[in-house]
């Protein structure tokens, strides 16, 4: 199976968690968009022996391990912008670590 028809179906997922990350769609939007050219450019950084789901967010969590939250401009809700601000005040590991886990569904073994 190719990596284009393993990560297809993840993108969705692999783009709201970094629409969380980062603090914006757009900003979430470009690190998924440099995971995708990163893979065209270098297959072999895909690890197609292991677990897709687990993989592709490995590879993106792993983009930038220090990403700072750019903002909420676009959450217009109010949870959304509380939510926001409570993720920002965490350290981004345990960032990753907490939505990896809380909102994508990974187990502690896997987000570790």
């Amino acid at each position: 199976m190719s990596i284009a028809t393993q990560i297809a179906p993840l993108l969705p997922k692999l783009r709201r968690y970094a629409r969380a990350l980062a603090g914006s769609q757009g900003s979430g939007d470009a690190h998924v968009a440099a995971l995708l050219e990163a893979l065209v450019a270098d297959a072999s950084l895909f690890d197609t022996t292991a677990d897709p789901r687990v993989e592709a967010f490995r590879l993106l969590t792993g983009m930038w391990p220090s990403v700072e939250l750019s903002g909420s401009g676009e959450a217009g809700q109010h949870w959304e912008k509380a939510a926001g601000r409570k993720l920002g005040a965490m350290s981004p590991r345990a960032r990753q670590a907490f939505l990896l886990v809380a909102v994508e569904d990974f187990s502690l073994a896997e987000a570790a």
